[in-house]
């Protein structure tokens, strides 16, 4: 078993974060703002796939913009730090408050500004302030957007963190 769970399984990144100035210019961006992951495979050869929460999240926003991410939506995901996580080019997107880790939350797809049926993820740090996301950087170039390899990092080390935390042993179970 994985230590982790990201979004699409089998994992394959088809383009990382930042570059190709050219493409994403017109949407006032530096370069690529997030992670597009393969979709496509022998058990989903038209892209459709399943996408799975990485760790206990809750619905922030679904919404449909035919121009950028098509259909998307955004979880909140609380670690030692506040992400704000945005699926684009999704298929359908289920109803749901909360998540946990492994469980499904949408299909992805080709909706949206995109050449081809994949998962693009935009990962975003910073805390909700009355229920409002508040990105840390919004004047990055990208919009506030970070690599998402510093989430999984994050999420690596606090998984490892709280799986490995083992309670001191008291008077009543040190007997």
């Amino acid at each position: 078993m994985p230590d982790i769970i990201r979004p699409i399984e089998p994992f394959q990144l088809t383009q990382g974060f930042g570059g190709n100035y050219q493409a994403y210019k017109k949407f006032g961006l530096a370069g690529h703002n997030g992670w597009d992951l393969k979709t496509k495979f022998p058990d989903t050869p038209k892209g459709f796939r399943d996408i799975l929460a990485s760790w206990h999240c809750e619905h922030y926003k679904t919404a449909d913009d035919s121009k950028g991410y098509g259909k998307y939506f955004e979880v909140i995901v609380k670690l030692d730090n506040t992400w704000k996580l945005t699926y684009g080019h999704c298929n359908s997107i289920e109803a749901f408050t909360n998540k946990e880790e492994g469980e499904h939350m949408a299909i992805s797809d080709n909706t949206g500004n995109s050449t081809g049926s994949h998962l693009h993820l935009t990962v975003k740090k910073g805390k909700l302030i009355t229920g409002v996301f508040q990105h840390d950087n919004p004047n990055n170039g990208y919009f506030g957007a970070v690599n998402p390899q510093l989430f999984f990092d994050e999420l690596r080390a606090f998984k490892k963190r709280i799986t490995e935390y083992k309670p001191a042993p008291t008077i009543e179970n040190s007997q």
